[in-house]
């Protein structure tokens, strides 16, 4: 059976390990200059450090799980604003209303303080997004609706497959409020497109390792402002490295939510091309 994917990926590569050496690089960085982590500082310093070669797999072990750990709060944190504030790139591809942030159902009082609570910690990104995505409009920039010619098409070749393999028995068309199509669909092109297969996972790669580039830069925008309040920066050097942080978390949440987009717009498009089988 042909391997659809090698063992360490170009996802592991992007998704785990950069993100995860960028973190620990930046530590190495920065705990000489924090004077109740001088022990840390030290151990990083003599272990972690890549001036010799038989440190280089340490290195890139701790930057490998690191990673994965950032990877999976990024996933809890960026991806599911990006959810709950615009809805899945399979729904607003296909012009299917979604609720907005705070309209939820029951039980309304743990999912609102869960909400709010991600809008405090997302702040860097939260506040540009409502400046610029909603109030300015940007947002519509890179999550936008298809045309309706291919939404049409799309909608058609979705309701097809899944009546074909006897999930929507009955059904004239696909439940786009609860039914979870998409995920049907991208497997499906994963076994029957192989000629999208490759651009599909450098979508993943990329989505996934902007996703955590835009956590890190909310973790580094959160550690800045626990600096100043210690006195570890000046005030007027923070605030202008606070708001370059906050730029940089928003253009990294955008370019995320655009390669997410693209990866899902790609197995719809795979869809098309392939189905019917010839």
């Amino acid at each position: 059976m042909e391997s659809k994917q090698n063992p360490f990926s170009f996802y592991d590569f992007l998704g785990y390990f950069t993100p995860g050496a960028i973190f620990l690089y930046s530590f190495i960085l920065i705990t000489p200059h924090i004077h109740s982590l001088d022990d840390i500082s030290e151990f990083l310093n003599s272990h972690h450090s890549i001036d010799k070669v038989e440190q280089y797999i340490p290195f890139v072990l701790s930057a490998y799980v690191i990673g994965h750990i950032l990877s999976f709060l990024s996933s809890v944190t960026i991806e599911i604003y990006s959810i709950w504030s615009a809805g899945y790139p399979s729904k607003y591809l296909l012009k299917v209303p979604v609720s907005k942030y705070f309209e939820i159902q029951k039980p309304k009082r743990i999912k609102l303080t869960a909400r709010v609570l991600l809008l405090l910690l997302l702040a860097p990104v939260t506040i540009f997004d409502f400046i610029l995505g909603y109030c300015l409009k940007l947002r519509e920039v890179y999550s936008k609706n298809l045309d309706p010619l291919l939404i049409s098409l799309i909608q058609n070749k979705i309701v097809a497959l899944l009546k074909e393999n006897k999930v929507l028995t009955g059904k004239s068309s696909v439940s786009v409020q609860t039914d979870n199509y998409f995920r049907f669909v991208y497997h499906y092109c994963v076994e029957n497109a192989p000629n999208h297969l490759p651009k599909m996972q450098n979508y993943v790669a990329l989505y996934g390792f902007l996703r955590t580039l835009t956590f890190l830069s909310v973790l580094g925008f959160w550690t800045l402002t626990i600096f100043m309040f210690t006195n570890e920066v000046e005030l007027t050097k923070g605030l202008g490295y606070l708001l370059f942080l906050s730029l940089c978390s928003y253009i990294l949440f955008m370019a995320f939510t655009k390669f997410y987009r693209r990866f899902s717009l790609e197995a719809f498009m795979a869809l098309t091309a392939i189905y019917p089988k010839k």
